[in-house]
């Protein structure tokens, strides 16, 4: 474990920032006691009752060219997706990470 550093502080700050309002707050929480003891214990009573589940799909049309429909047809002979859908959905992530994520996963920033 390490000391804190600047740099850390300030990632610290602007994901606060950024993202801190998104955090749910402690009333939002159906539990909102911490347990005392560490021994788990199954309740019999318990039913999982998730935020985002179960997660709903939707169907959007989209237009793609000729060379945009064959690229995703390529994404497909290289496994990344089954289907045109799924393809096309890791296509989007991959490109809203690369260009919408202000902190790389390796945590540098990237100068635009």
């Amino acid at each position: 474990v390490f000391e804190k550093s600047q740099e850390t502080e300030r990632l610290v700050k602007f994901h606060e920032t950024k993202y801190g309002h998104l955090q749910r707050r402690l009333e939002e929480f159906k539990v909102k006691e911490i347990r005392a003891e560490r021994e788990l214990r199954r309740d019999p009573n318990y039913a999982p009752a998730f935020v985002n589940f179960p997660i709903k799909k939707q169907r959007i049309p989209v237009e793609l060219s000729e060379e945009e429909y064959n690229a995703l047809q390529q994404l497909k002979e290289y496994g990344f997706g089954k289907t045109e859908g799924e393809a096309l959905r890791m296509a989007f992530f991959r490109w809203y990470h690369r260009n919408h994520r202000p902190i790389a996963v390796r945590g540098k920033i990237r100068q635009s």
